[in-house]
């Protein structure tokens, strides 16, 4: 399983260093929308859980992950709007 996912400007702007809202998290909820989705993107992996598919994890591509980094440690100033495909590890 893979999700495509695209982080704007908006999302970086809105995001907060936080694994509930940050800008990647942000960008999952947007991609599996209609379904109100709850996320968590911490480290290596982003949890989603939502109303019709229920639980799922997806491993984050090395490039997701030092975007979340460098959000995290240098601000939002350091990223820029990318597009990340996420894959389900144990598929």
């Amino acid at each position: 399983k893979r999700l495509k996912v695209t982080v704007t400007q908006e999302d970086i702007d809105k995001g907060q260093a936080r694994c509930e809202t940050c800008p990647i998290a942000r960008a999952i909820q947007r991609a599996l929308a209609p379904h109100p989705s709850t996320v968590y993107v911490r480290g290596r992996s982003a949890d989603v859980i939502d109303p019709v598919n229920g639980h799922c994890t997806y491993a984050l591509s090395k490039p997701a992950q030092r975007f979340i980094r460098r959000f995290d440690n240098l601000g939002r100033e350091a990223v820029k709007p990318a597009t990340f495909v996420l894959t389900d590890p144990w598929s």
